[in-house]
């Protein structure tokens, strides 16, 4: 008699690190898109790097508009999971999702973990590279500028010229 199978991607999985539910960071593109789309992460598993990588993740497989809207709706179904609707920023999502799409121009086929290597300033959280090059804290954290938090906000920091600026502004 075999063994039983292993269990698919895209399921608790006994072995990873996080014994509630899914662990990112062993599951390959495809599992990881799956178990976004489906709010599968326990809350407080799913961080700032797995946000990116399902951003490049989706960005191998469907252009930038598309993306937009999936992950924007992902991002806002796993904050409603965990019990955090209000956490959604929407400035935040597309800026990075467009500056993934920026660096992904003329990288070729590189992967995920290339991506990564190649770009840790992506994958830094607090303070992020938004915050360091492209939006003052004010606009992005401000209670008074709620638009930033429920829709596109322009980039707001000046004479910070680079690559990457003409993506957002």
């Amino acid at each position: 008699m075999s063994a039983p199978a292993r269990p698919p991607a895209v399921g608790p999985d006994p072995e990873a690190s996080d014994p509630e539910g899914l662990d990112p960071e062993r599951l390959d593109d495809e599992g990881l898109l799956a178990a976004f789309e489906t709010a599968a992460f326990a809350a407080g598993s799913f961080h700032h790097r797995h946000h990116v990588r399902v951003a490049w993740a989706y960005l191998e497989r469907r252009d930038v508009l598309d993306v937009l809207a999936r992950f924007g709706a992902g991002l806002r179904a796993l904050a409603a999971s965990a019990g955090k609707p209000g956490l959604y920023h929407e400035t935040i999502t597309w800026a990075f999702v467009l500056l993934v799409n920026e660096r992904r121009a003329g990288a070729g086929t590189e992967d995920w973990e290339a991506f990564a290597r190649r770009n840790p300033d992506l994958l830094a959280w607090k303070p992020s590279v938004l915050e360091q090059r492209y939006y003052r804290e004010d606009t992005l954290w401000s209670g008074k500028r709620p638009r930033a938090i429920a829709g596109w906000a322009s980039g707001s920091r000046k004479g910070r010229a680079s690559r990457d600026r003409r993506v957002i502004t």
